[in-house]
């Protein structure tokens, strides 16, 4: 080890300290200059783009420097995109995708059904931190960090605005999802997408039905040997307007998939009291009613009662309820399904198939 003269310091073990202070190493010692203990401050960010996305390009007309860009203190969700923080919700990337123009191009996949209400599966919720993007066929795919993109038929393609952001219609937003759900998933948000019912999640720019069920027929036949098209036909096939929450189309499609007779749907029955009870699911032949209930339907005493009474209005009527609950049917739908046959043909042979 080399001998340091007295009053010196050595390079090579100096610390260096960068921003936060001006403190140099030299031969003569540590200089400390006029800033020194002093921290330096990240330049603050304009309002307007204090708490949102934005472009670089419109960074630079607030008069953001480009070193002032590269500051870790940004993120950079996508190319050419800075945030003051990391998008955290699907809506949040959308927005930040589309703080650039990006002629042409429109969101797709789950983060379209979201804006449009539709229910999805538990784990379609939330973000990777990527964004799915639709394009016609007559432009080219974007690409870049976070965005998967897929093409699509030119006279497929048509869109709306959500939110501030440009997506895919309805037909299309299912289309695009088809490949990435199981049947009884896409025939759940296909009774969701035509139905009136106000019970799906969504805000109130969304009037419903969101389409009906010949013009999803008609898209679904048009989409022909397209990605997806046959699986959207297979909901289309077994979608029903009227339902009025996504648990009664799961029933609904379990019911039929384990051979059962298919019930009818919002049944309206008049008690011999002169009130009139709607039914989520009903077979008229045998007097069976099916009842969905979730624990948010009984979160009051009142509805409570009101709905003790109704069942016996109808039972009155010669009705046999039968009450489901998601119990009955997840993880495994057999043991209902089973009760259910057993309860059909004490009441009626034609109930079942």
């Amino acid at each position: 080890m080399r001998a340091v003269p007295h009053g010196h310091t050595d390079l090579s073990t100096a610390p260096l300290q960068r921003g936060r202070s001006q403190l140099c190493p030299t031969r003569a010692g540590l200089y400390r200059g006029p800033f020194y203990g002093r921290p330096v401050s990240r330049v603050p960010l304009p309002s307007p783009l204090a708490y949102r996305a934005w472009s670089v390009t419109e960074a630079y007309d607030f008069g953001l420097s480009p070193s002032r860009l590269r500051g870790k203190s940004l993120a950079r969700p996508f190319h050419g995109v800075r945030s003051p923080t990391t998008p955290q919700t699907p809506l949040e990337l959308a927005h930040a995708y589309f703080t650039r123009p990006r002629p042409g191009q429109f969101i797709i996949g789950s983060t379209a059904a979201q804006l449009w209400g539709l229910p999805l599966p538990r784990r379609l919720h939330g973000t990777d931190g990527s964004v799915s993007i639709g394009v016609p066929d007559t432009r080219n795919k974007p690409r870049g960090r976070g965005v998967n993109a897929r093409q699509f038929r030119s006279d497929l393609v048509s869109t709306a605005s959500r939110a501030g952001v440009p997506v895919a219609s309805i037909c299309l937003t299912l289309l695009s999802l088809s490949n990435s759900v199981s049947l009884e998933e896409r025939v759940v948000m296909t009774d969701a997408a035509i139905s009136a019912a106000e019970n799906y999640p969504s805000d109130a720019s969304v009037k419903r039905p969101l389409t009906t069920l010949e013009a999803l027929t008609d898209f679904s036949e048009r989409c022909g040997s397209a990605t997806g098209g046959r699986a959207l036909r297979d909901a289309v096939c077994l979608a029903r307007p009227g339902v009025e929450s996504p648990m009664e189309s799961v029933l609904r499609f379990k019911i039929v998939a384990a051979g059962i007779l298919e019930p009818d749907i919002a049944v309206t029955v008049t008690c011999p009291s002169g009130r009139e009870a709607r039914l989520d699911l009903a077979y008229r032949d045998g007097r069976v009613a099916l009842e969905y209930d979730g624990y948010e339907f009984h979160s009051n005493k009142q509805q409570w009662q009101r709905d003790i009474h109704r069942t016996r209005d109808l039972q009155q009527a010669g009705w046999h309820v039968i009450r489901v609950t998601a119990g009955d049917i997840y993880p495994n739908a057999d043991r209902f399904l089973g009760y259910l046959r057993r309860v059909l043909r004490s009441r009626s042979d034609l109930a079942l198939r």
